[in-house]
């Protein structure tokens, strides 16, 4: 099967915030950018696999700032790594002001797909291959992200999340190995971590999906951010 480039799977889309789609402040609705998304990232996903995509999940939706209405608001999809039927894809999204035409980035997801047969079965899609450094930055953070993922959801033993391992000093990697071991539900929780050489923080906040602060870190690698925050 032969492996695509990361940009022929870019897919980008505009649309106008019309009023029927913002709430009582006059900002779009996080439901209508989500459905937006999903849609462009499974055009993104069918572009790589050939192949009927569904949404497996949703991770990392940071909303950075409102998009009021009347903006133009651009997406933009982009495949940033491809496993056995399972495809990652970032998004990013631009708004425009339609006065002074000033561009700017509001926010941004990770979505996955997992390609179907005509039976509805997983499939295999062909491996993505990253050639920008934006590109490789995103597809080595891909497997960190499915790692974790999986290290929650009970499917893989931590010790076996070899590249995860690689963000943490030995002492702050079995910290982080003990609390998993000992968390009953980790769905219900959302974390924010901070992971810096000799120095490292861990904050749980229930009742939210879990992602929302700990995913740039996976992506980025280590970043010095305080604890007390």
């Amino acid at each position: 099967m032969k492996a695509n480039k990361a940009i022929d799977t870019l897919a980008i889309t505009t649309k106008i915030v019309l009023p029927n789609d913002t709430n009582t402040l006059g900002n779009l609705f996080g439901g209508q950018l989500l459905a937006w998304m999903d849609v462009i990232a499974s055009v993104s996903a069918h572009r790589h696999s050939k192949r009927v995509v569904v949404t497996a999940s949703v991770n990392n939706v940071s909303f950075q700032k409102p998009i009021n209405h009347a903006s133009i608001v651009t997406l933009e999809a982009k495949v940033s790594r491809a496993f056995n039927s399972s495809m990652e894809v970032f998004l990013d999204v631009f708004v425009e002001d339609p006065v002074t035409g000033k561009r700017e980035k509001c926010n941004e997801a990770i979505y996955t797909f997992v390609a179907v047969d005509q039976n509805g079965n997983p499939i295999q899609v062909p491996e993505l291959i990253p050639e920008t450094e934006e590109e490789k930055m995103r597809f080595e953070g891909a497997l960190r992200r499915k790692q974790l993922a999986l290290i929650l959801a009970g499917k893989m033993k931590p010790s076996e999340a070899t590249e995860l391992k690689k963000l943490f000093l030995d002492h702050e990697w079995n910290t982080l190995v003990a609390f998993f071991q000992n968390l009953m539900y980790p769905e219900v929780y959302w974390f924010s971590a901070f992971a810096i050489p000799g120095k490292s923080c861990l904050r749980m906040q229930s009742k939210w999906p879990f992602g929302h602060a700990w995913w740039p870190i996976l992506e980025q690698g280590l970043q010095a951010k305080s604890c007390t925050s």
